[in-house]
């Protein structure tokens, strides 16, 4: 009955932030932002394997947590992200509205007058397993008020100034500079003055106010220590997949003559998920040979592969990518090939 309670509170919280849209699951995409982040976890107190962060495809900028220790980020604000350390800053946020238990509130909000609109979003997860399909799931939910939603993820004003403060404890204690934290913030403040249509979605559950800029640039004039250096290589290679997914066929127009391995990355992104799975897997063979001990490389071409139907092809690559590095995703992807191999010779 535990577990089962467990699953409940899981696929509520997926399906629940997900809000029926699609969740991209990258091997290195979440293994860079889990090492982007986890000085930051420690730093809070926190054991960075209990913490699960999920890429939303959303190109709305938009970053929350959910169900316990889930972070959610939309693609849409890792491309408002211009350097490696304003994402780390937005996760920072984040952690800070867990270690601050910000989220008890939502307790609250379910026993009251509201939980009856919020219904549907249990019944969505009963459905789904229930069904064994989370697809079932979603489907139900995909009539959910998306007003419920956010009523739910509402943060007020103290609670964001809270949330600041100890991001910045974070972000010194991990010796990491709050300038992206703050250049993010001043983004933000830039996006309140539009019209509420126009403004990102990440300023309707996180206020903005003048005094949160104020506060940190004050944090960050008593910040002294030495920073550490963080390359922005893995987070131009991130940005460039992002962009690929979410911008699929500008990539293919834009990307055609360009030779850089983060815009070829991209374009075969953008191929396949525009269908031509034959001209991505041509681009990725080119990446290969520059690069063949790159596993997530390996892991793309065995998704495109299998996708495709060419399941036997899509074995071979898992099987790189596996003896390169251990990835849990990559391994059940790699099981689930193997399996589609054996069923297509009945």
């Amino acid at each position: 009955m535990k577990k089962l309670c467990y699953t409940l509170l899981f696929l509520f919280s997926f399906i629940f932030a997900s809000n029926a849209k699609t969740i991209i699951r990258d091997t290195e995409i979440e293994k860079y932002i889990q090492d982007y982040s986890k000085d930051v976890f420690i730093s809070a107190g926190l054991n960075p394997d209990m913490i699960k962060i999920v890429i939303i495809q959303d190109d709305t900028p938009n970053a929350f947590v959910a169900g316990g220790m889930n972070i959610f980020i939309h693609t849409g604000l890792i491309e408002m992200c211009d350097t490696p350390e304003e994402l780390i800053g937005v996760i920072a946020h984040e952690t800070g509205h867990i270690s601050g238990g910000h989220l008890a509130r939502i307790g609250d909000e379910l026993q009251s007058a509201k939980a009856n609109a919020l219904y549907s979003l249990l019944l969505a997860t009963v459905v789904g397993v229930g069904s064994g399909d989370a697809g079932a799931g979603v489907a139900v939910f995909a009539g959910a008020n998306e007003t419920n939603r956010r009523s739910l993820l509402y943060y007020s004003r103290t609670q964001e100034a809270v949330a600041d403060q100890n991001a910045f404890r974070f972000l010194k204690k991990s010796r990491i500079s709050s300038e992206g934290l703050l250049t993010f913030l001043e983004k933000l403040e830039k996006q309140s003055l539009l019209p509420p249509s126009a403004q990102a979605e990440y300023l309707s559950t996180h206020p903005m106010s003048s005094n949160r800029i104020l506060a940190v640039e004050e944090n960050l004039d008593k910040d002294k220590i030495n920073h550490k250096k963080i390359s922005s290589t893995k987070f131009k290679i991130i940005k460039e997949k992002i962009n690929g997914y979410n911008n699929s066929r500008k990539v293919v127009l834009k990307y055609k003559t360009f030779t850089d391995f983060d815009k070829r990355y991209a374009l075969a992104i953008a191929n396949y998920r525009i269908g031509e799975a034959d001209k991505a897997i041509d681009i990725i063979s080119s990446l290969i040979k520059k690069q063949p001990k790159n596993p997530y490389l390996y892991e793309l071409k065995g998704q495109i592969l299998r996708e495709d139907g060419q399941t036997e092809d899509a074995v071979k690559a898992y099987k790189k990518a596996d003896n390169i590095i251990s990835s849990p995703l990559i391994k059940i992807e790699y099981a689930r090939a193997m399996l589609d191999t054996q069923e297509s010779k009945y």
